[in-house]
């Protein structure tokens, strides 16, 4: 509010500030045009300018003038009216009055059902908010609202934005039928005397939403008695999840629940645990760390939240948590009995139970395994790579040569280098067969060829500088040569 009123010339030279941004630079001097929250004229200068505009507007807009000068404390107006369209028309003048001098006014709220004001998101969330249930017990109406401002979300509508025409009809439905909760009724005593006693708690998800739901049985041997005792729902996250890890998070969902009644110490009773995802139930069967991270962490928390509860499989058509994942009316809701007291053969004995499913031998989001190799000696190649030349190479493994068989004699023979060469390319193939096996059989192709190539070259490159070595040796001394190969 006090920075939609400007201060005029000469009087913006007392909120003068000095700036610069390191000391560096020269003093900057700034002027304040705008009423500076915290002055102590501050609250004088802004409602007196918002009168003085009142005062100027009154033949244009007399109920808003009215209303401005007497119903306003500051910034927040507080006022009413004995019809609905009495109120709409002082909302109507108040804001274009306003609106004169740059006071944009928002955030309106009335008691009637008459919607006085444009949809936007903002005011969705607020009613949203509105909706108290903590046990959660109409939390298939709840979560249809909570997706609907999820929807919103993903359309980057602005908090005062009005809605698109097929958001605003899904919400004037949806607020049609709030009055019909009011008709939902829930025992509050939900147990029979000196009965035995058992939670049930059941878990399902949807591409919208994953959800729990908590139903207690009492059974003193002549009858048994199901009913609702509460509920959680969370909305789907907007990146989407794979149905599996949705039913997993329904799981660590349930676990969470049926851990928080446990620790109330209400309840000294048996709890069990249902799911109609077999790949869920597999998995709480299997050892955590054989799984990627995300399946690995919930796998491991349920299993520590629900250590001493069973878990067992339930059929889709008979879960009653599907409702509350995918949402429902309060017509609904009053319809079935199903939600208030459970599935039916929980009436049965346990030998009527549906039976455990059949453990699924290939589960998704296993962690993958690689095999490692590792080589005992070193590449002895890999220290000569910063040799330019060949021959100099098979002159260097030419003495390594003589270093392993002990060779003491002085002179470096073309039998020497040639050995030496053998050596430097047996050494290489060593090292190349290690990488060898790790490599895929498409790869293995393609480098074997190019090895072989490689080989190859190397083999006749070889040979033909040894060739060159004799011919250079006997060139030089031919008779030394023909008395060696004499001896």
């Amino acid at each position: 509010m006090y920075r939609c009123v400007r201060i005029t010339s000469p009087d913006d030279y007392l909120q003068c500030i000095l700036w610069r941004e390191n000391p560096m630079e020269d003093v900057k001097t700034y002027k304040l045009e705008t009423v500076t929250y915290g002055t102590r004229p501050a609250s004088f200068l802004a409602i007196r300018a918002m009168h003085q505009l009142a005062n100027d507007e009154a033949e244009s807009y007399p109920l808003g003038a009215q209303i401005v000068l007497r119903d306003f404390y500051v910034d927040d107006m507080i006022t009413g009216s004995d019809t609905a369209e009495e109120a709409i028309e002082i909302m109507g003048q108040t804001s274009q009055l306003l609106a004169k001098g740059n006071f944009k006014i928002r955030k309106w709220c009335s008691n009637d059902q008459a919607k006085p004001t444009k949809i936007t998101k903002r005011s969705a969330l607020s009613i949203i908010a509105r909706l108290y249930d903590p046990l959660g017990l109409v939390g298939p109406f709840v979560l249809k609202a909570k997706i609907f401002l999820q929807r919103l979300w993903m359309e980057k509508l602005d908090w005062d934005e009005s809605l698109p025409m097929s958001h605003e009809t899904s919400w004037e439905n949806l607020c049609s039928q709030f009055n019909d909760v009011k008709h939902l009724t829930f025992p509050r005593f939900i147990a029979k005397r000196n009965a035995s006693l058992e939670l049930h708690a059941f878990c399902d998800a949807s591409l919208s939403a994953y959800s729990t739901c908590v139903y207690i049985r009492a059974s003193n041997g002549k009858s048994v008695c199901i009913n609702l005792l509460c509920s959680k729902s969370r909305v789907a996250p907007i990146k989407s999840l794979t149905v599996p890890k949705l039913e997993l998070c329904a799981a660590y969902l349930l676990a969470q629940l049926v851990h928080s009644i446990a620790q109330l110490n209400i309840f000294s009773c048996m709890f069990y645990c249902w799911s109609d995802s077999s790949i869920v139930l597999s998995w709480l069967k299997e050892d955590s760390s054989r799984f990627n991270v995300f399946v690995a962490n919930r796998i491991n928390n349920i299993q520590n939240l629900t250590d001493g509860m069973e878990w067992r499989y339930v059929p889709t058509a008979v879960n009653r948590a599907d409702i509350l994942s995918r949402g429902a009316t309060p017509t609904e809701l009053l319809n079935s009995s199903l939600w208030k007291h459970g599935p039916p053969f929980l009436s049965n004995p346990h030998n009527e139970w549906p039976k455990c499913c059949v453990r699924t031998q290939e589960l998704p989001e296993m962690r993958k395994t690689f095999l490692l190799t590792t080589r005992s000696a070193s590449d002895m190649s890999i220290n000569c790579k910063y040799v330019n030349s060949f021959a100099s190479m098979q002159r260097i493994y030419g003495y390594v040569y003589k270093f392993v068989k002990k060779d003491i004699s002085g002179h470096l023979t073309p039998s020497h280098i040639q050995n030496g060469t053998y050596f430097l390319i047996r050494m290489i193939q060593m090292f190349v067969a290690l990488v060898y096996i790790s490599l895929s059989a498409v790869t293995v192709l393609a480098v074997t060829a190019i090895l072989t190539a490689a080989l190859i070259t190397v083999t006749v490159a070889a040979t033909l500088v040894t060739a060159a070595a004799v011919i250079a040796r006997c060139r030089c001394n031919p008779y030394r040569w023909f008395c060696r190969r004499q001896e």
